[in-house]
């Protein structure tokens, strides 16, 4: 029997959740700020110190502290339930879209704490989303140094009128400790350009994040220290079960081509297709030489028959 591991007061959690299926679920800017507001607004309430946040495609990673398992378990369960509604809702759809439950990671030694920061920060570098982890955005490292490091400094008094309403709008959601969702996201963005939306998704970023960069800090020497060690040192986790890195590039073509497909406002919208319209794009997408067969599957939640799975995992068939 396999023990499960709890977490104990004082260490380091690391928590991981996989999508169902290891299909994709952020497949865009939206998607990552519905969630990462709704990471951190449940955050407050149920007490969890975010340390790090490696926000992926098809799966995210934290690193928390808390004051007992119980709370981490009901924070994770209140995210995973909270989003997936915002999710489903979006596209009229119904299920589970995590596995369940979540991997847990426990920390009591500084280096392994160090280890597992190495980790989450080079999860974009390991799947080729960047060179270097503080060229990523959604592990969020380079907001530690900078309140707007992938966009021109937001002046208000020079902003336009949409975007100086945005911003109103989103510092009374915040104050309301409320998260944003996609309704909201769609009103704030409408009429900005894309200077402007990148400007909203940094200060987005940037009133919701309570990640303690200083608490990550404070287990180095300094900051710069801890980018050195993680730009020399990927780090690993052997506690759970993750799948190994993949180069992720296929995905973000395929996404960049769902984009310009005149039929769907955002990529995500070609989950609203039927399942036989979907096979018929990853055919297209198979012809093309868009990615391999499994990541084209991955994003457009599709599964291959049962008997075929059952055959490849018996060695009949190649992949």
């Amino acid at each position: 029997m396999i023990r499960k591991l709890r977490y104990c007061r004082g260490c380091v959690a690391h928590i991981y959740l996989r999508a169902v299926s290891g299909f994709v679920v952020f497949y865009s800017v939206k998607d990552i700020l519905v969630f990462f507001t709704l990471l951190n607004v449940l955050s407050e309430t149920y007490g969890i110190r975010i340390c790090v946040v490696s926000i992926m495609l098809n799966h995210f990673h934290l690193l928390i502290e808390a004051e007992n398992h119980n709370a981490i378990a009901k924070f994770m369960k209140e995210l995973s339930r909270r989003f997936t509604a915002e999710f489903n809702g979006r596209l009229g759809r119904k299920g589970r879209l995590f596995e369940g439950p979540f991997g847990l990671s426990v920390k009591a030694e500084d280096k392994k704490v160090r280890t597992a920061i190495s980790y989450l920060y080079n999860n974009p570098v390991e799947n080729k989303h960047c060179r270097k982890a503080e060229m990523a955005q959604w592990n969020f490292l380079a907001y530690s140094v900078s309140d707007h490091p992938f966009s021109e400094k937001l002046v208000l008094r020079n902003a336009s009128g949409r975007l100086k309403r945005g911003v109103r709008e989103i510092r009374w959601m915040r104050g309301l400790k409320k998260p944003l969702n996609y309704a909201v996201l769609d009103r704030i963005s409408e009429g900005l350009d894309t200077r402007e939306i990148k400007q909203l998704t940094d200060f987005i970023v940037n009133e919701y994040s309570r990640i303690d960069h200083e608490r990550a800090v404070r287990f180095y020497a300094s900051r710069d220290e801890m980018i050195r060690a993680t730009d020399s040192n990927a780090g690993n986790e052997h506690d759970i079960l993750e799948e190994r890195p993949s180069d992720d590039r296929p995905y973000f073509r395929m996404l960049k081509e769902l984009s310009m497909d005149p039929r769907f406002r955002s990529p995500k919208d070609v989950l609203r297709l039927s399942e036989k319209d979907r096979w018929q794009i990853a055919e297209e997408f198979l012809r093309r030489g868009m990615g391999p067969k499994w990541q084209i599957l991955r994003l457009l939640h599709l599964k291959l028959p049962t008997l075929v799975r059952r055959a490849r995992h018996r060695g009949n068939l190649p992949r």
